[in-house]
Order: structure tokens, then sequence, then C-alpha cells
């Protein structure tokens, strides 16, 4: 009687809404046993050495998982000096167009103030030339006819 429920049960979850679970699940537990037996693994050469002959194994003193964990860091690290780098490269960049910019007012300014004094000098010469040649009104009406 047992044995008729768990086959009727299961038949029912394996035909049910359930039955990509369940065959996901049995797929991937497949999966893993496969890659498990099939997997990468570490080969070690003994086609060289005789019997009698002594292997050393030398064993670094940092794990692989440590080894990754530093390169990451380091990359992380050389990325963060490449970046300050361009930043700093774009502030003297900055700088100096700003250096430029300033240098061009202020010779433009300093062209500006140049012309003004000439137009000035210019204006005050024409004002002597007036005052110089300058007839009085009394004069000017007197005719010598």
């Amino acid at each position: 009687m047992l044995q008729r429920l768990l086959t009727f049960g299961v038949s029912k979850v394996v035909g049910g809404p359930a039955r990509s679970w369940v065959f996901t699940s049995g797929a991937m537990a497949l999966w893993r046993f496969i890659s498990s037996q099939t997997g990468r693994r570490e080969t070690i050469d003994l086609s060289n050495t005789k019997p009698g002959d002594k292997i050393l194994i030398e064993h670094l003193p940092i794990t692989h998982k440590q080894q990754i964990k530093q390169t990451k860091i380091d990359k992380k690290l050389d990325k963060k000096d490449l970046k300050t780098a361009k930043k700093a490269a774009k502030s003297s960049k900055k700088s100096s167009k700003r250096l430029a910019k300033s240098a061009k007012t202020e010779a433009k300014s300093s062209k500006k103030m140049a012309k003004a004094a000439a137009r000035v000098e210019l204006r005050d010469a024409a004002r002597a030339y007036r005052k110089a040649t300058r007839v009085s009104r009394r004069n000017s009406r007197r005719t010598s006819v």
C-alpha cells in the first residue's frame, strides 16, 4: 500500500507543474557528477623517472586563491594609478588653457588701452591744432577789401 502511494505521488509530481524542477535538478546532479569525474586535474609527468628516483615537490608560501586575490588587487591599483594620472594630465591641460586664455585677454586689453591712448592723443592734438589756428570772432569779420 505504501509503495502504491509513493509511486502515485512521484508520478503526480513528475506529471504535474513541478516536472521541470525535477528534471532540472536531476540533470544538474548528473552534470556535477560527470564534471567531477572528468574535470581538470593537475597532471604530473613521471615518464622520465626511474624506480628509486626522488621527486621534490615545492610548496609555495601563498595559496592559489591568495595569488588570484593579489593579482586582482594589483590590477585595481594599476587602474587607480592610471585614473589619477589621467586626472592630473587633464587638470594641467585645463590650467594651461586658462593661462593661455588669460594671456590672450591681457593682450586684448593692452591693445584696447593702446588704441584708447592713441585716440586720446589724436584728440588732444586736434584740439591743440584748432586752438592754434583759431581766429577770434572779431578778426574773422574784418575783411581787407
